[in-house]
């Protein structure tokens, strides 16, 4: 090409045909600027196909990471409605004349003086995102606004319930135990610890006066508040969440079969009181199942198990654990610490068991094998 240009070019100049040597010559320059304007329309075409790629990329991470946030952000709110409305009730008991202690009215008050999870939200996909400038390539500017309402919001709950409801409880908690028995207390509220070898205590207490204490009433008042406002700074968060939810699964669901990409559980445990592990600690203690398919999320394990109870737990998170809803199978239920462990499925006989769990699905499977 070049070649037959000089030759035209050098024909030109011998004929001494000015106007035809200019003609060409401007011609020669526009094939010039039509090239570069060519390979720069197509290095930008590559450049932004490399940008929405990479934003796809973007997009099902914030999915991911907004599906776990959504998953816990429920059983946290959850667990401070709870709270509300057993300071609620508590308070309705105070300074009664013919005030009747019985379970109910004193299980309210447990559970409102204690302390109670908090909502961490998982954050490094989008940080990263902000923190490398990446944000831009977003293209959704509705996204974008509501990523930093977001993290506003989750800033004022996190001030708001790490703050003032964390002082009260452990205010309520020093003074209750002027009134209260602890021995006589589980966890969970019952009026005797589960397993409980010592039994409750012989010493006389008088819970009455509890509820005619005024501090005791203006601490359960101050909790109350705190756990109101706390409650609706979650239902803002909630609220949000679900809408850039909706607009990812919205900006995913129109591109052209976008990957998926799973939660990465990098460490899967076992713990419960069926491991027969001696000197096993089902509190503290754990067993790690062996990753079989990464892609396929399939981990497996095979010990000997007694009648009781199996929890999955992710190593790198105390928040994250899985509880079973059936035996031989069935699916696994996110949970913290249920009330209700015992009416959850149980190992039913002694033996030796292959476990295997799918983390894509959140199911699970359990066999029984021959000794």
């Amino acid at each position: 090409m070049l070649t037959l240009l000089r030759k035209i070019r050098i024909s030109l100049i011998k004929t001494g045909s000015a106007r035809k040597y200019l003609l060409y010559a401007v011609g020669e320059i526009l094939l010039v600027v039509i090239g570069i304007l060519i390979a720069l329309q197509i290095d930008n075409w590559n450049e932004d196909r490399k940008d929405r790629a990479e934003e796809i990329q973007l997009l099902l991470s914030l999915k991911n990471e907004f599906d776990r946030n959504q998953f816990e952000l429920t059983f946290v709110k959850q667990n401070h409605q709870k709270t509300l409305d057993a300071c609620i009730a508590s308070l309705k008991s105070f300074g009664q004349k013919d005030l009747s202690i019985d379970k109910p009215t004193l299980e309210a008050f447990v559970i409102a003086s204690y302390s109670l999870p908090v909502y961490y939200p998982i954050n490094s996909a989008t940080n990263s995102i902000v923190s490398s400038g990446k944000l831009e390539l977003l293209q959704n500017e509705e996204l974008k606004s509501f990523l930093n309402q977001w993290e506003f919001y989750c800033r004022r709950y996190g001030n708001n319930i790490l703050l003032q409801p964390k002082s009260i409880t452990d205010q309520l908690l020093e003074n209750r135990s002027l009134f209260f028995p602890i021995r006589n207390f589980g966890y969970d509220g019952d009026w005797v610890r589960k397993g409980d070898v010592i039994g409750p205590t012989e010493l006389e207490h008088n819970t009455k006066l509890a509820f005619r204490n005024p501090e005791l009433e203006n601490l359960l008042e101050s909790k109350r508040i705190a756990m109101t406002e706390s409650l609706g700074f979650l239902i803002w968060v909630e609220k949000i969440q679900k809408d850039i939810l909706a607009i990812l699964t919205e900006e995913l669901g129109s591109r052209a079969s976008p990957p998926t990409l799973n939660y990465p559980i990098k460490d899967l445990r076992l713990t419960g009181d069926a491991i027969t592990i001696p000197d096993f600690n089902s509190i503290t203690d754990d067993v790690p199942l062996n990753l079989i398919d990464a892609e396929s999320g399939i981990w497996m394990i095979e010990l000997r198990l007694r009648p009781g109870g199996i929890v999955f737990k992710n190593r790198e998170s105390w928040y994250n654990h899985w509880f079973v809803d059936g035996y031989p199978e069935g699916n696994l239920i996110h949970r913290q610490i249920p009330e209700d462990y015992e009416s959850f499925p149980m190992i039913e006989e002694s033996g030796l068991y292959r476990i295997t769990v799918n983390m894509n699905a959140y199911t699970y499977k359990c066999e029984k094998l021959n000794d």
